[in-house]
C-alpha cells in the first residue's frame, strides 16, 4: 500500500449516505444487491467500510445527462408523462 492509501479515511455506511443523500437503508440495500459502491468488509460480524475513492467513482458511474450524454438521437423517446412515446 503506498501512502495516499494508508492516510485514506475509510467511511461507514452513515458517512456513505449522507455524501450520497440517501437514508442509511437504501445504502444497505444497494450493498447487498451490489448496485452500490465498492466495500470492504473488515470483519466476520459484518463492520463495512467504503474507500471515498470507491464512492467518488460510483457516483461518477451514476452520472447521466448534461454534457457527453448520448445525442437525442440515440435516446428513447419520452412522453412529458414520462412513458414512452409510440413512433
Amino acid at each position: 500500500m503506498n501512502q495516499k492509501e494508508v492516510e485514506e479515511r475509510l467511511v461507514d455506511d452513515r458517512e456513505f449516505s449522507r455524501i450520497a443523500g440517501v437514508s442509511v437503508h437504501s445504502a444497505r440495500r444497494w450493498r447487498r444487491l451490489g448496485t452500490g459502491p465498492r466495500f470492504l468488509k473488515l470483519s466476520e460480524n459484518g463492520a463495512v467500510k467504503y474507500r471515498p475513492r470507491d464512492i467518488a467513482a460510483w457516483l461518477d458511474s451514476r452520472a447521466t445527462g448534461g454534457e457527453g450524454a448520448a445525442p437525442a438521437s440515440e435516446r428513447q423517446s419520452m412522453s412529458p408523462r414520462g412513458t414512452r412515446a409510440v413512433r
